[in-house]
């Protein structure tokens, strides 16, 4: 037969980084630190579950989505394939990885996420009383507004219910209550609720950050 060979790495995994691609903050493509190059992740085995573990390794809640269809903005090489987390892992390092510094992915697609933002708590605010108003989320204790698109019902039952009320009597859209001050930022869009969770944090959006 023929000789055996090997090539050890001298990264060690307690000295990987995670962020996400193009200096975004709560979504998009990741990118792991291999030595001293960032590079991407291979979608092939990225499901919800490694999404999971990537979002609470940045301090995040977890993930929405694990979406991939991100724009590449400047190429990098893949640094790792085939990750497969059981849902624990607390680093994408501690899931089994089978792969390390490859030259490309399958199909050339890449790995994404979307992380669940850490809210610590909602207001309305410029109504005439408490029981109105704009919708404003406290995030990185920064207070900033919601989009209306896809505002309607569940939505508003699920912010009454979390500021102590029964549910919502109506919605409203188009800033009815004003805008919020220019130095304030939207925070969130796309806003999907099924109407019974217990908190807005629960609902399904698209981070704007």
């Amino acid at each position: 037969g023929e000789e055996a060979s090997v090539e050890c790495s001298d990264v060690t995994l307690d000295s990987i980084n995670v962020r996400f691609s193009g200096g975004h903050h709560v979504r998009g493509l990741v990118e792991v630190l291999y030595g001293s190059q960032w590079g991407y992740v291979c979608s092939n085995q990225w499901t919800l579950t490694e999404a999971n573990v990537f979002c609470r390794q940045l301090g995040f809640l977890g993930a929405v989505t694990n979406e991939n269809d991100f724009d590449i903005s400047t190429y990098s090489k893949p640094v790792l394939g085939n990750v497969q987390c059981d849902g624990n892992e607390d680093r994408l390092q501690d899931c089994y990885i089978r792969e390390w510094n490859i030259d490309m992915c399958p199909n050339e697609s890449y790995a994404g996420a979307i992380c669940r933002v850490p809210m610590d708590t909602v207001r309305l605010v410029g109504g005439s009383r408490g029981t109105e108003g704009r919708v404003e989320v406290k995030i990185n204790e920064v207070w900033g507004s919601v989009c209306d698109s896809g505002w309607s019902l569940p939505e508003g039952d699920v912010i009454c219910r979390q500021l102590g009320y029964p549910r919502a009597s109506q919605v409203l859209k188009g800033a009815w209550f004003g805008k919020g001050l220019e130095s304030s930022p939207v925070w969130l869009e796309g806003a999907y609720c099924e109407g019974d969770e217990e908190s807005f944090m629960f609902c399904s959006y698209l981070a704007t950050g």
